[in-house]
């Protein structure tokens, strides 16, 4: 099931059980300059529904879990274009859809590339409890202020050629300055796509989530 956005973005059902206690937003990659509509079979989408299924089979899987409603979103358009504006304006439709559909519900938010990016700048959301970045494209400029009380697990791979770890340094130094709560975690031989040890991104995403939604202390 999908539901579209004024703008032309999609929010897509993965799984939702009855009454769940926690919900977890996938959001896929993009280009730094994309001016195309997004399409369901292009990679980063193809991606991110994989990831979806596969971390919310995980998540049930896991004895003591919450129930967890996994829903997927695909961005209007295919990049970043400047600041950003089209896929955070998405980004913000589906968490307020989400808020009414699942109100009082705490939302974990796991971005891919360009989606942790996203995920990154809407972490102070109300009702945002955090978000897990795999991949996370997070340039040093972008801004912190937002972050003071937000959460945020990175996990890089060790051979990711696109974003290396060390591409987030600067970011992550400036937003611990500014109060956010920060884990780092790698996947060691792993790359930018997350083909590579795939079972391993899986586990740590699902974890990290878990951890988010557990502890929102």
């Amino acid at each position: 099931m999908a539901t579209r956005s004024p703008d032309g973005a999609h929010l897509m059902t993965t799984d939702v059980p009855d009454n769940p206690g926690a919900v977890v937003l996938v959001l896929h990659g993009g280009l730094e300059h994309g001016t195309a509509r997004t399409r369901a079979y292009l990679p980063q989408v193809l991606l991110c529904r994989i990831l979806a299924a596969t971390v919310a089979r995980r998540w049930r899987r896991t004895e003591g879990a919450p129930a967890a409603a996994f829903y997927r979103l695909q961005f209007a358009w295919t990049g970043w274009d400047g600041d950003g504006r089209d896929a955070l304006t998405d980004h913000a439709w589906a968490l307020a859809e989400l808020r009414r559909r699942h109100p009082g519900v705490p939302i974990a938010v796991l971005g891919h590339s360009m989606g942790g990016r996203i995920g990154v700048r809407l972490a102070a959301d109300r009702a945002v409890v955090g978000v897990v970045g795999l991949a996370p494209w997070l340039p040093v400029e972008d801004p912190v202020a937002h972050l003071t009380e937000a959460r945020l697990s990175v996990v890089h791979g060790t051979r990711d050629r696109e974003l290396p770890p060390e591409s987030t340094a600067g970011f992550l130094t400036r937003a611990r300055d500014a109060g956010m709560r920060i884990r780092q975690l790698e996947v060691i031989g792993g790359g930018h796509s997350l083909l590579r040890h795939y079972r391993r991104w899986n586990q740590l995403a699902a974890e990290e989530l878990m951890l988010l939604v557990r502890d929102q202390g």
